[in-house]
């Protein structure tokens, strides 16, 4: 009667005789397992439970449950092709003897488990997924031999395997896993018994190289470390490459205790990955101060932007078939209250790393240039406003629903709104952001390819990006009257732009002569110091009404 019930449960349940070996699973519980057949062995149920939580299960037909008819317990399983789960198992037994005749239980889903969610051993020692030591453990032995032996020598360091959120998006999290396993052994194999590994987080580990003093004596370690990640990675049938970056740390030269050897292995790590991973770097003084700098940077300009510092000045756009201005270019500024005002180049670097501190900046101005665009309609100056956009931000899930809550919020049309982007940011997940343009381009905003000529200089698929506008660079316009060079390659651009439909804008015009020849050549529009420099808002208003009204198409 209750295999019948099980049988016809949706329920995620089973139903197991010890004595005789019999098993049967629902079809609820073959759904939460992905599979597609009845699961009717323990053995393959038992394969699906993660490795380390099989004893929970595998010793359970030999307990005594004299004393009670029911139970709960807590383990993990690894469904085909999704992330682990934790669930719940409540069970009732029915027979009361030392071996129960037949169990029948039931599964409730806790949560989906990430790889970094591991649950350690009941002593917290060792990681679960991969059979390190925790962070905790290996910190805690080191700051035992730092007390016990405060002359010894040995190396910290802070390994990252490269894109390793790649694996997880493009092939599941169980593929991610088997990653973190694979390496995890070679770590173990490569310790013996002059090293110790530990899994710090994530995808992250920490490897402690005893009796070395000097960046020389480590460098056979860090070639042996470098070597056995090399190594293709088997991965659900398929091989892969992947890349490790890995900061270093040595005692007692990069710091006396653990919190200042951690603070120089992360600033090293954070170099490396700035530079594009794939390398071993050691620590220096300079690398941990600018860390130090960085972060606390970082809380200054969350600070700002509650304390109200930051503001935004308007360059203004002028045409060169009217003289007259047609728009303004938005340009983040920061009042700071020690160092004065700061442009974006003194702070914005030191952001660019951190990808939610990034979107709220670019959700603040856009929210600030929208309210700016509403004042503006009310004088009649309808020109449209160019923002700056960092690759961070294009690439962020939300960047389109972002940019339409600040527009509906301030009922602004998005004909008013340019977007302004560098090569490099088209090139970085070119596919994901020219769909995510061509979204914003269809509901009416411009598009600009800033900087244009700089990162690559190719003109080669300018065509099949979603773009209505080419900004040459300052750098090309500063030499258009002497060098014959950046003459015949901004001639080049304005006339492909032509061919194109596009528009071209010229930056930085400082100069007469600058201007005369880039009018000559065809350029549409400019900016530059040569009419005006960036403005405050009322001062832009002046300009406006001292110069010439903004048109309404504000092309």
């Amino acid at each position: 009667m209750i295999k019948r019930g099980v049988d016809k449960s949706r329920a995620a349940c089973y139903w197991f005789e010890p004595e005789s070996g019999s098993f049967r699973g629902s079809s609820g519980l073959s759904r939460l397992l992905g599979v597609n057949e009845r699961l009717d062995d323990w053995d393959r149920f038992l394969e699906f439970v993660v490795e380390e939580d099989r004893a929970i299960l595998a010793g359970s037909p030999e307990r005594d449950y004299s004393s009670s008819n029911a139970c709960t317990t807590t383990y993990r399983l690894r469904p085909t092709n999704a992330p682990v789960v934790l669930v719940n198992e409540r069970r009732r037994y029915q027979d009361n003897g030392m071996s129960p005749r037949s169990i029948i239980a039931s599964l409730a889903t806790v949560a989906h488990t990430q790889p970094t969610k591991y649950l350690p051993d009941e002593h917290g020692s060792r990681d679960s997924l991969t059979g390190l030591l925790s962070r905790r453990n290996v910190l805690n032995v080191l700051a035992d031999e730092i007390e016990k032996r405060p002359s010894c020598g040995f190396a910290l360091m802070f390994l990252d395997i490269d894109r390793f959120r790649f694996v997880n998006d493009s092939m599941g999290h169980t593929a991610g896993d088997i990653v973190l396993e694979e390496l995890a052994k070679r770590l173990n194999a490569f310790s013996g018994d002059h090293a110790v590994a530990a899994r710090s987080g994530s995808d992250e580990f920490l490897v402690v190289i005893f009796d070395v003093h000097s960046e020389f004596e480590l460098q056979d370690d860090i070639e042996a470390i470098g070597k056995i990640f090399s190594e293709q990675f088997t991965i659900l049938g398929s091989s892969y490459f992947l890349s490790l970056s890995g900061g270093i740390a040595l005692y007692p030269r990069d710091g006396e205790n653990v919190e200042d050897l951690l603070q120089s292995v992360d600033a090293a790590l954070y170099n490396v990955k700035q530079s594009g991973g794939g390398a071993f770097e050691f620590t220096t003084p300079l690398a941990r101060q600018e860390m130090i700098d960085s972060c606390t940077l970082e809380l200054e300009l969350q600070q700002a932007i509650r304390n109200s510092e930051l503001v935004i000045y308007y360059q203004p756009l002028w045409s060169f078939r009217t003289n007259c201005i047609i728009g303004s270019e938005a340009l983040l500024r920061w009042n700071h209250p020690e160092r004065g005002l700061l442009l974006p180049g003194d702070f914005l670097p030191q952001a660019e790393g951190n990808g939610t501190l990034i979107r709220i900046l670019g959700n603040w101005v856009f929210d600030q240039v929208c309210a700016q665009i509403r004042n503006w309609r009310m004088l009649g100056i309808n020109g449209k406003v160019w923002i700056n956009v960092a690759p961070m931000q294009v690439h962020h899930r939300d960047f389109e629903a972002d940019i339409c809550s600040s527009l509906f919020r301030h009922n602004v049309s998005p004909a008013k709104i340019g977007i302004e982007l560098t090569e490099r940011t088209l090139l970085a997940n070119r596919d994901d952001a020219i769909c995510a343009l061509r979204n914003l381009k269809d509901m009416g905003l411009s598009i600009a390819l800033d900087d244009f000529g700089v990162e690559y200089s190719s003109l080669s698929y300018v065509h099949h990006l979603p773009i209505d506008t080419l900004k040459i660079d300052q750098m090309f316009v500063s030499e258009v009257e002497t060098d014959r060079y950046d003459k015949s390659i901004i001639h080049t651009i304005v006339s492909i732009a032509s061919e194109l439909g596009l528009s071209v804008t010229a930056e930085g015009v400082e100069m007469p002569g600058q201007y005369q020849a880039l009018k000559e050549m065809g350029c549409h529009s400019f900016q530059g110091w040569l009419y005006s420099p960036a403005l405050q808002p009322d001062a832009f208003v002046d300009l406006v009404r001292e110069r010439g009204r903004v048109t309404r198409t504000g092309s």
